[in-house]
């Protein structure tokens, strides 16, 4: 019988922790098939599809659990949690690595729903509220006054910073944008804070995301145990056409390196639209935390990042997978918009590799997976055939320049997609390179990688 305890995809830089577990009923091996190539045309139900029930378990937390009624939801707020202790996101470096400012005219997420799987989402946040999108939904069972899922009770506000990377709307004198400023964020509530929650959880939003009109579904929250309702729930999405993107998890380094779900569905057949993403720092080094057992199929930034905070205001220096992964949830809301909603999850997952900023490595890298994600390219590169054979260009190395101050201070500390161990931060500057048609023809290479060296 497999466990179902859910470790949240967040920083273990600072603590190891131990996932909470439960026992599963037993559940049939998914059945891969494969990912769809139609032109999907999202749902737009007026009414939440319930999931439906496929097992219990006493209690009722098995796999197949209805959300929770919404007329139970009484508790409105959240016990000691406040608004971001930071009024200002400065200039996050993230977003200027990415280019974030020269994709507005291609797209914007518009018309494009992405589904945060997580701790709830605040829409409180002046830079979240217009991006509410109906059909929230909480799969927390065991709460005597369920909280709602558009709040967020974690410390810091895990999902809420979630979605800010994805969908942080553009507004006068803030320094922060969202990568998709104008997609919409389902909140899909799944465990209330780090080293909480269920697997069977997991699974439940997952499956509900994508029968209720998610575009994309952000996974920011994982599990230490393979378990096949989770499985089956990733599958059921991708083959209802809908992208999934999920951390790699943050088991690296002294942590471990233990394989992640549901990173590791990504090496089986049936999976291959599923998008699994690593953690680099600011010098485009792979994070010490970052998980690199699973099928990275592309690294983004990962340390020393900000984003919205429940109740207002910003939370700075956090670092972690979760957070490395609603950038590309971001970059995939972008090209579901351009592509009118016309790409299948391989076809999106394919164009974010090709157009990576490649590594100078054999491809996929076991850390870097294709390399750092590279939104400008994604959205001016022509749509591969989808017969082609990839040839990724390679290049030397970019020498960055010396590293200003050191930023923010306190990195964040729970169990759900968050990074960890105390690392170095240093800003990557691009200098002296000509400009060129791909980002690896620029000769983005990644610094070294000891850790991961010596554990080939």
């Amino acid at each position: 019988m497999r466990t179902a305890g859910i470790l949240p995809a967040l920083a273990l830089a600072l603590a190891t922790v131990a996932p909470a577990t439960i026992a599963p009923p037993a559940a049939a091996a998914p059945n891969p098939t494969p990912t769809p190539t139609a032109s999907r045309t999202p749902p737009k139900s007026p009414d939440p599809t319930p999931t439906s029930r496929t097992g219990d378990e006493p209690g009722g937390t098995g796999a197949g659990n209805a959300p929770v009624d919404p007329s139970r939801y009484q508790n409105t707020d959240c016990r000691n949690q406040y608004a971001g202790p930071a009024t200002s996101a400065g200039e996050p470096w993230a977003q200027s690595r990415l280019q974030l400012d020269r994709l507005t005219p291609f797209a914007t997420g518009r018309g494009v729903t992405v589904a945060v799987v997580d701790t709830g989402v605040d829409f409180r946040n002046d830079q979240l509220t217009l991006a509410r999108a109906p059909h929230a939904a909480s799969f927390v069972q065991d709460e005597d006054t369920p909280i709602p899922p558009w709040r967020d009770c974690a410390p810091g506000g895990h999902g809420t910073l979630v979605a800010g990377i994805i969908a942080a709307r553009e507004l006068p004198g803030a320094g922060l944008r969202g990568v998709a400023p104008l997609a919409d964020i389902m909140s899909v509530r799944v465990a209330p804070g780090p080293e909480q929650g269920s697997a069977a959880a997991l699974a439940d939003g997952i499956r509900y995301a994508a029968d209720n009109g998610a575009d994309v579904i952000n996974v920011s929250v994982v599990t230490s145990t393979e378990y096949d309702p989770l499985g089956q729930a990733v599958h059921h999405a991708l083959d209802k056409g809908v992208v999934v993107v999920t951390a790699a998890g943050n088991t690296g380094g002294n942590q471990g390196n233990a394989e992640q779900w549901p990173a590791e569905f990504a090496a089986e057949k049936g999976y291959e639209g599923l998008i699994v993403v690593g953690a680099v720092d600011e010098q485009g080094k792979v994070a010490d935390f970052s998980t690199t057992s699973v099928p990275v199929s592309v690294v983004a930034p990962g340390t020393n990042l900000t984003s919205t905070a429940p109740k207002g205001n910003y939370q700075r220096g956090q670092q972690g997978t979760s957070f490395a992964a609603p950038f590309v949830s971001g970059l995939a809301a972008l090209l579901v918009e351009k592509y009118h909603h016309r790409l299948t999850p391989v076809q999106v997952k394919r164009l974010i590799e090709d157009t990576a900023d490649h590594p100078g490595l054999d491809l996929p890298d076991r850390s870097y997976g294709y390399g750092m994600v590279n939104p400008y390219e994604a959205l001016t590169q022509l749509l591969p055939d989808a017969g082609t054979t990839r040839r990724p260009e390679t290049g030397p190395a970019i020498a960055p320049l010396p590293t200003p101050a050191a930023a923010d201070s306190t990195p964040r500390r729970v169990a759900l997609g968050v990074g960890g161990g105390a690392v170095a931060l240093t800003l990557l500057v691009l200098a002296g390179v000509a400009v060129a048609r791909r980002g690896r023809a620029r000769g983005w290479r990644p610094g070294p990688n000891t850790d991961a060296d010596a554990a080939r």
